[in-house]
Formats: C-alpha cells, structure tokens, sequence
C-alpha cells in the first residue's frame, strides 16, 4: 500500500518532466537538423562558387521587368538587350509570323483537330496541393479533358508529355521530343523557329491547360533547363521570380554542383554539363565526329599532306581522350576480372598477355551510353518531366519552400529565404514573357471570369553561351541536330497542307469533260451548217479534214459506239443479238461501202489495246483514263 501511495504521490511528476524533456530534446535536434542543413547550402556555394554573370533583381520593391512591343523589336536587338544580358522582358502582342494561329484556339477548334489524342494529365489529390509534385499522371483523350475543363474541375492541368517512346522509329521519336501531343495534330498553326528567337535553336514546344478558382493554382517554385519564351492566350498569371544567383538560397531538392556563367544549374546527381546544357561525353562525341569529315573531306580533296598530318594528330586525340574517359572504369574492371580468374598479373607490361572479354567491354560500354542519354533527358527536360524519370516524388529543380513561405518572403523553416530577392510579374492574355535559363518562378494562375480555363503556349530553347547574335553557341552541336528536326516538320505540314490526289483528278476530270462538251457543239453546229449547205467550198475542205482526223470522235461518241459494238448479250434474253454495224445489211454497192467506211465507220475500227482502254473507261465511268493518263 505505502509503495502504491508513493507512485501516486511522485510517479506523476516523474512521467511529466520526462515528456518536457525530450520534446525540449526534439526541438534541439530539429533546429540541428535545420542549421546543418543551411550549412550545407551555404558549404555548397562556398565549395562551388557562383560563376552567374547576368542579370540580378536589385534591392528595390519598385523593381519592374521591362515592356517591350512584338512590333517594335527585331531578332538582333532582343538578343543584345534581353537573351545575352540573361534579363527577362514582357512582350505585349504575340507572335508577328504569319504562321501563328494561337488567337483561334477556342474549344471547338481544338475538339476538331486533336480531340482524339490521347494526353496524361496531371490531377491534384487535394484541392490546397500544388501542381508538379511528381504524382503520377493520368492518361484520357484532349477532347475529354477540355469537357472536365467545361464542367468547372480545377485539380486537373495539361503539362509536359513525356512518355517511353523506345518503340517508335527514330523520326517519330525526333518528332514528339519537339512536339508532344496534342500539338502534334496543330502542326502548321504556329511557327517551327519564330522569327524573333533568330539564331537561338527550340527544343520544345509545349501547351498548357488548366482551371483555377479566384485563389488561383499555383505551379510550385521551381526552374527550367531551357531559356522559355512563354505565350499566353486565355486567362492570367502571376509569376514569382529568383535569379540564378539566388540558387543557393532556394532549398531546391537536389544537391547544388554548378551554375554557370549564364545561369544554367547543375545537379550532383543529374551530372555536369557544358553551359548551353549539353553533355560533355557528347561534347568530345561531336568533336571526335567533326574531326573525322574534317580528314575525309582533306582526303578527298588531296590537301596538302601538313593539313591531313594535322587533322590526323588532331582525331588522335580527341580519341584518346575519349577512351581515357570512358573506358578507364573498364579497364580496371576488367583487370580485377582477370586477377579473379587466375590470370598472371607479372606480364603487366605485355599488351599481348592482356586478353580482355571484349563482349563485356561492349555490355558496359553500351550500359554507359544508356545512363549517359538518361543523364540528358532528366537534364534537358523540364522539372515536371523529371519527376517521370527520377525515382523520387520531387525533382531536383524544385524548391523545398512552401506557398505560404514564399509569398509572405521570409520563415524560420527557411531563413535564408530572406536573403534572396524576388520580383513579381503580371502577365494577361495576348503578352509573353521571356525568362533565361534558371530562373526560379511559382505561377499562380487564374481563369476569366467569361472562360472556364487558362491555357499558354511556349517554347524551351537551348540557353546561349555567348554574345554573338549569329553565333550564340560554341559549335554547330544544336544547330545541326535541329535542322534533321526542322526538315522533318516542314515535310509534315507540306503533305497535310497538300490537297489528296482524288482532288486532283476531279478537278481534271471536270476540265476536259467541259473541252470534250464544246467540241461535240462544235461539230453539231458544223454538220448543220453542211447539211444546209452542202455546196459551199468551205463545207467540202471540212469534210476532206474529218476523214483525215480519224481520232476526232469525242469520249462521248466512242463510249457510245464501244456500247453498240461490244455490249455483252442479256441473260435474259439470249437469243436476241447485240446490237452492231452489221445487224442491218447494206444495199449499197461495195464501192460505196469501202468509201462510207473511211468516213464514217472507221472510228468504230480502234485496235485491240484501245478497245480495252474504253472498256475501263465505262467501267470506272469517268473520262479521265489512269492507263494512258489522258481523256
């Protein structure tokens, strides 16, 4: 009893000052946790320093992104004072080529052209989430998405189409990494290279749809890989902006590595690339490739033997290069390999005794490939798009920042929050907006109040390394990949634009039956005239030129003779011939019939291969032979 009195009376306390205890222990830890963290951020800008030269946001609230007309700016100049400064502008108006159809999207439009296409969708599991949290997308056709869009649903938005397309064939494959559905059927209704980006090259284009309640829905703050000229056609935007010099303030998800001098960000885990967001195996790829047509072309040309001694020495390089980057992982795989074996490992120095398993090199070699074009895709592609292709929920692009921390600008959960600096824009229906490579933005977008949906069409291209506006890459490595792409769009548009080969033929058809009908007028009219006056000097030439003409008779005429001549006998009635020249005797001499025949029967008299011709030609009941290709 004293022992069950003293655990009433002290066991209480006790219990309650270990509870406080570990809480006051929960919190050190996450403040730890937290300050380790920020440490790390900032371990990781100090290790790789911000190499970014381009524009900054300045400390000043009043800070406005420039207003530019479509009309009043050329290629040359938008380069010079917006893409080589890495300084985003608002563009009011749209596209000036005469290809851009963007302003008759409508509903119905769209349904026509590309209502059947199947989409993945990105849908909400609540309605306070955010778009681009990497949950897995739902597949239906454009038409029943744009119905969902009608009825009001807000937790649905047509983002990035990334899919598998290993099955497909290497230009349909070059096609949909251009241009993913629905846009694929809308070919011809916006511009392949818009004027306005003059030399700088696309890598994709995309069309964004969604609905929003008078809060809005908001993207997330996160970057893309390209330079982004976003087109908006239906409702408006609200975009957050952070300058790649903010990077390490941004909480983003994966482990920081590089940001280049024009902005471009590296990811430890996606690997570095070169600034216009190639990949540097690639890079010595294309080099080693140019280096050998450089020496076939020398070769061929029978150069001066210094010049092919050159290019030689040159390729040699680059290949040893290649295969001291490559292959030196193998090479020590393939040693331990050999030691595991029992080989003699004494003989170090003779290349004879060194028999390495050639297929396992190539296995490797070809799994490397295959990681390294994985590399480029989760890199070249957009946040959205590498939440299909990382194993994790949340991209390494996207911040770790939530909604509300954002917009009120500072938290305790992420003070170095307050150390970067935003700028905030408003884009309406018929403006654009250019944002560099980069860039941090959340997007907070809204419906209009007559339409039941936003939509905005864009264009990713491939971020500059230099200040040449003819020459704004290091080498022709993108310009040459998106010329093959370029060709292959163009040939696209022409044979859809081109009418079908039945339209052809009916247009033809109706010229010559409309010929074939004035010259049977003609020659009523002439045999009138003759019957009239027979006696005429004029009537007797004729008629010397119509026994010369034996193919003068019309279609008409020899479709009605071929009838009489050749017509198969009834079923029915089997005992009644068919109908010929011959039915009726003639009482005329023979003399007479020799001469009526060159006159008048003689186009009853076609050869065996023409009579076959008319014969198709009644069967098809057109005038327009495909046999001969004439009437």
């Amino acid at each position: 009893r004293r022992m069950k009195k003293k655990t009433k009376l002290f066991g209480k306390p006790k219990s309650e000052g270990k509870i406080k205890k570990s809480q006051r222990q929960l919190e050190k830890n996450r403040s730890n946790s937290s300050n380790a963290k920020d440490k790390k951020q900032q371990e990781a800008s100090e290790k790789h320093k911000i190499q970014y030269t381009g524009y900054r946001v300045l400390n000043d609230p009043d800070k406005k992104i420039d207003r530019i007309s479509a009309k009043d700016i050329n290629p040359v100049s938008f380069f010079e004072q917006y893409v080589c400064r890495r300084k985003p502008v608002v563009i009011t108006g749209h596209l000036q080529d005469p290809s851009w159809k963007g302003a008759i999207w409508t509903d119905e439009y769209l349904k026509n052209r590309c209502g059947h296409t199947l989409v993945k969708v990105e849908k909400k599991k609540e309605l306070t989430d955010s778009f681009g949290t990497g949950a897995p997308k739902i597949t239906m056709k454009f038409g029943e998405f744009l119905d969902e869009l009608k009825k009001g649903s807000s937790d649905m938005y047509l983002t990035t189409q990334y899919d598998d397309h290993s099955s497909l064939s290497k230009d349909q494959r070059r096609m949909i990494d251009y241009c993913p559905p629905p846009l694929t059927d809308l070919l011809g209704d916006f511009p392949v290279h818009p004027k306005i980006l003059g030399k700088l090259i696309p890598s994709q284009v995309n069309l964004w749809m969604g609905n929003s309640t008078t809060t809005g829905s908001s993207s997330g703050l996160h970057h893309d890989y390209h330079d982004n000229l976003y087109i908006l056609l239906r409702g408006r935007k609200r975009f957050t902006l952070f300058s790649p010099f903010d990077a390490p303030n941004m909480y983003t998800h994966g482990e920081l590595l590089t940001v280049h001098p024009n902005g471009l960000i590296n990811y430890s885990e996606n690997g570095e690339t070169r600034a216009d967001g190639v990949i540097l195996s690639d890079v010595k790829k294309y080099a080693t490739k140019t280096a050998e047509n450089r020496l076939r072309d020398l070769q061929e040309q029978n150069a001066d033997q210094n010049e092919i001694t050159e290019a030689e020495t040159h390729l040699e390089s680059l290949l040893n290069s290649m295969l001291s980057d490559e292959d030196n992982d193998d090479f020590k795989d393939d040693f331990e390999e050999l030691q595991e074996e029992g080989g003699d490992d004494d003989d170090d120095d003779d290349d004879d005794d060194m028999d390495f398993d050639i297929s396992s090199r190539k296995k490797r070699r070809k799994t490397q490939r295959s990681n390294a074009l994985n590399k480029k895709a989760r890199i070249d592609s957009d946040l959205k798009a590498q939440s299909t292709i990382t194993t994790s929920d949340n991209p390494s692009s996207f911040s770790r920042i939530d909604i509300a921390s954002l917009r009120l600008g500072r938290s305790s959960l992420f003070p170095l929050l307050a150390k970067a600096t935003k700028v905030v824009v408003e884009l309406s229906a018929g403006e654009m907006l250019y944002l560099p490579a980069s860039w941090f933005h959340e997007v907070n977008s809204f419906s209009d109040a007559e339409q039941t949906s936003h939509m905005a069409f864009n264009y990713w291209m491939h971020p500059p390394t230099t200040a040449d506006a003819e020459n704004p890459y290091p080498d022709q490595f993108w310009q040459s990949k998106f010329a093959k792409t370029e060709a292959l769009v163009d040939k696209i548009i022409q044979e859809r634009s081109a009418p079908p080969p039945s339209a052809k033929l009916s247009k033809s058809k109706g010229k010559k039956t409309a010929k074939q009908q004035n010259t049977t007028q003609k020659r009523k009219k002439e045999d009138e005239e003759e019957q009239e006056h027979p006696s005429l000097p004029e009537n007797a030439k004729k008629k010397k030129k119509k026994s010369k003409k034996t193919s003068s008779v019309t279609l008409e005429e020899t479709q009605t003779i071929q009838h009489k001549s050749t017509a198969p006998q009834k079923a029915s009635a089997p005992e009644k011939p068919a109908k010929t020249s011959s039915a009726k005797p003639s009482k005329r001499s023979p003399v007479e019939e020799d001469t009526t025949n060159t006159t008048e029967e003689k186009p009853k008299k076609t050869a065996p291969g023409k009579q076959n011709r008319q014969q198709n030609i009644k069967k098809i009941n057109t005038p327009w032979c495909s046999f001969c290709q004439t009437t």
